[in-house]
């Protein structure tokens, strides 16, 4: 007579693997989410920004502006459009595109900080409408005197992107009083 055979216990050691996965798979996802908060902009941090500016913002200054501006980007991009703008006490001294030609209020999207500031406040309020589509909203700042350094708004649902690079340079001290004749004018 033959002896019954043994059944082989069943060997689940492969199940921890998948356990394993799904582990750092979840992991993996929230710590990206969670990331992503981090940088994500909120009327408080601007808010504090602009006192930051508003505190320490030079008389004359002049800023760069470097704008792209994509909607459903395609792997080669499109070229940012660019402009200087002459700010003296606030307001727009001048404005030249990258040729030094001169524009006239209207070619040009930002003028002085405050009107940036002004437009990144007015888009944190358009995106907190219950009808608009999530954002990603991130900005950097300056760390000397509040100024926007850089602006980028995504929003993944309509595949549109904004980005703003900002380099301000202060105009020197004997420069800081306003020059003579209608500061909406080129000089």
């Amino acid at each position: 007579m033959a002896a019954p055979s043994q059944a082989k216990p069943l060997n689940r050691t492969w199940i921890w693997v998948f356990v394993v996965l799904a582990g750092l798979t979840t992991s993996g996802i929230a710590w990206e989410v969670w990331f992503n908060q981090r940088q994500q902009l909120t009327p408080e941090i601007l808010a504090a920004a602009r006192r930051h500016w508003d505190e320490n913002r030079p008389n004359a200054y002049r800023v760069y502006y470097t704008i792209k501006r994509e909607s459903n980007p395609d792997l080669a991009g499109v070229a940012p459009e660019g402009y200087q703008v002459h700010v003296v006490n606030g307001q727009v001294f001048s404005a030249t595109d990258p040729k030094g030609q001169p524009l006239q209020p209207g070619q040009y999207q930002f003028g002085s900080m405050e009107s940036l500031f002004d437009f990144i406040a007015s888009r944190l309020q358009d995106d907190a409408r219950r009808d608009s589509p999530r954002a990603f909203v991130k900005a950097t700042f300056d760390p000397a005197d509040g100024h926007v350094s850089n602006f980028v708004h995504s929003v993944t649902r309509t595949r549109e992107r904004l980005e703003v690079s900002v380099k301000l340079t202060r105009e020197a001290d004997e420069r800081d009083q306003a020059p003579s004749g209608n500061p909406a004018s080129p000089p």
